[in-house]
């Protein structure tokens, strides 16, 4: 791996999780308002359930839309890194091709479970 410095990857893996972290502390109560607002909630009918009033189920929306921006920042900054240092900045040799290719899956079995997830809590809420 071609580092200028060796806290490089260490400040852009900082940066990136500072990034994920508080635009998910962000977008939680906008996303807490949506679930509210189209009534996608917990609510607590049978005797198991520990909270009295009724709870959003929305809140993964927020973490995968953390990951989705952090993930696009991360793009800009391998993108930039890649135009000063040339396309083996990040990567090993071996690895060149497959550098996107991996992203692009993590990408899509994101979704997919994101999709599933709302799909099983719309089908619950709706069917209480």
């Amino acid at each position: 791996m071609i580092l200028s410095s060796p806290f490089t990857l260490y400040k852009i893996t900082f940066l990136l999780f500072s990034c994920s972290f508080f635009l998910t502390y962000l977008l939680t109560p906008l996303i807490r308002k949506i679930a509210l607002r189209f009534e996608i909630l917990d609510t607590p009918s049978l005797e198991r359930k520990i909270h009295k009033t009724p709870m959003p189920l929305l809140g993964g929306v927020a973490l995968f839309l953390g990951f989705l921006l952090t993930l696009c920042f991360l793009y800009l900054i391998i993108s930039y890194y890649f135009s000063i240092g040339g396309p083996y900045y990040f990567v090993f040799e071996e690895e060149k091709d497959l550098l996107w290719i991996k992203v692009g899956l993590y990408l899509i079995c994101s979704i997919m479970i994101l999709l599933i997830g709302i799909l099983v809590t719309s089908f619950l809420s709706s069917s209480k």
